[in-house]
């Protein structure tokens, strides 16, 4: 982020900046947690890990979100895993057939034509997804106050169950 911001330090007011390393930041601090408690309470691992990886983009981002958008959305985190597959697959054999291009261009060719149809199921998953009742909500933007204990909130999130202190701060906030 640093680096990016040397370079070009409007980012800085980028929605997208935002988003993207408050997403990251997210994940990175939230996920690994959120998984262990999901597979505690039983969730098998390959549920739990994609769930909790959405569940960690998905908090820390949403003050973003409201503030710059007025949106939020309720199927994001089970949105996230039909699509980020989708989209994983979609950049895999982008990224494949880049490469086959420079070893053999008839096949890699072929490959590329037949991508249109993974990026349009893509497409239409997103588009369906968001015609689900109450996918997005339209609310007003947050006050800084309320954004700052929202993200002292989920910053303590990890360590709730440590401490009593920790868990009347959070409640307090």
């Amino acid at each position: 982020a640093l680096l990016i911001l040397l370079w070009r330090p409007n980012d800085l007011r980028d929605p997208g900046f935002h988003l993207s390393f408050a997403a990251t930041l997210g994940i990175l601090i939230l996920a690994p947690p959120t998984e262990r408690f999901l597979a505690a309470a039983g969730w098998p691992r390959w549920l739990a890990l994609p769930c909790s990886v959405s569940l960690g983009a998905q908090l820390a981002v949403t003050p973003i979100m409201l503030t710059h958008f007025n949106q939020l959305s309720l199927i994001g985190v089970g949105a996230n895993l039909v699509v980020v597959p989708l989209a994983a697959l979609a950049t895999t054999l982008g990224l494949s057939t880049l490469l086959l291009t420079l070893l053999w261009e008839a096949p890699a060719r072929l490959l590329f034509e037949s991508l249109w149809v993974l990026l349009v199921a893509l497409r239409g998953t997103v588009w369906l997804l968001a015609k689900l009742p109450a996918a997005m909500v339209h609310l007003p933007a947050p006050h800084w106050t309320t954004s700052a204990g929202f993200y002292a909130v989920v910053g303590t999130l990890p360590f709730f169950r440590r401490h009593w202190a920790v868990r009347t701060g959070s409640c307090l906030l």
